[in-house]
Formats: structure tokens, sequence, C-alpha cells
């Protein structure tokens, strides 16, 4: 009777074990549950707002091309701040990095432009602002980026003439 009572607690001992992984099991398919109905739900509506980037950036547009001063204008102005705080309450982040350096995961480089005043890869002008839907990237920022002027033989012949105009180099 002895090894039956052993053998038992054993397998109650097994058994306990095995609830335990069960549950634990359980609860993390709950936490995992959880987790993929809030990101679903973050971004349910994530086509419908890349949509609307399209009629933001037209009004955008046309307020650039209004007079300033005109009544159209300021109305147009006010529409674009109302929409631009909807967005802003759904947690759509506007991305517009001019002077920023250039970053590949949320800028996308239309052309790159020789100048001599910013550091390469500093960007220039936004062509097209990009967004963000809480940290996912749903748009990236269209940009033109500062590249090195190229030297011209000109350039590399002056040079060779002057190889220091900071007097270094002069006996």
């Amino acid at each position: 009777t002895a090894t039956k009572k052993g053998a038992a607690e054993d397998e109650l001992q097994s058994l306990r074990e095995q609830l335990m992984r069960i549950q634990a099991d359980f609860a993390n398919a709950e936490k995992r549950r959880a987790r993929e109905t809030q990101q679903m739900r973050q971004y349910l509506l994530e086509g419908f707002i890349t949509e609307l980037l399209e009629v933001k950036d037209n009004l955008e547009r046309v307020i650039e091309s209004v007079k300033d001063d005109s009544e159209t204008h300021k109305g147009l102005t006010i529409i674009e701040g109302h929409f631009s705080k909807i967005l802003t309450n759904h947690n759509v982040q506007e991305i517009a990095p001019e002077g920023e350096m250039f970053n590949p995961e949320f800028h996308e480089a239309m052309s790159a432009r020789a100048d001599t005043n910013s550091p390469a890869n500093t960007i220039l002008q936004v062509v097209q602002k990009g967004y963000r839907l809480h940290e996912r990237l749903i748009r990236p920022a269209r940009v033109i980026v500062a590249s090195k002027p190229v030297e011209t033989q000109e350039d590399t012949a002056e040079t060779k003439e002057n190889p220091s105009k900071d007097g270094a180099g002069k006996d």
C-alpha cells in the first residue's frame, strides 16, 4: 500500500504540474489575444487614413495657391487646422523633416541636390509630408537630399595650383 500511495502522490504531483503549465499557457494565450486585439483596433483605420492624407495634401496645395489675405484662404486654413487636429486625435503624426538628416526608415529620397551650405544627406526640402499612425509608418516623407558638390575639372586644377588657401604650406 505504501507503494500505491507513493505512486498516487507522484501522479498527483505530475497532474498538478500539468495543470500549472496549462494555466500558464492559457494566461499567455489571453495576453496574446488582448495584445493582438489592441493592435487590430489601433491600425483598423490605416487604409482609410492613408486615403484621407491625399485629401489633406490637396487641401494644403489649394491653400498655397490662394491669395493670403482672402477670406477663402482664411476659411481653408481653418478647415485644414480642424483636419490636422482630427488626425492628431487619432494618433496620426506628421513627418516634415526639413533640415534633419536623411533616414531611410522614415524618408524617401526623390532626388539629391548639390549644396555647399548643408552637410551631405541633410534634407533640403520636403516634397510630400510623411505620416505615422501610432508608431507605424503609413507614408514616408518624400524629400530632396543634399549631396556634396561635384568637383569640376576647373576646381581640381585650381586646388593643384593653390594647395591651401589658408596659407599652410607657404615658406
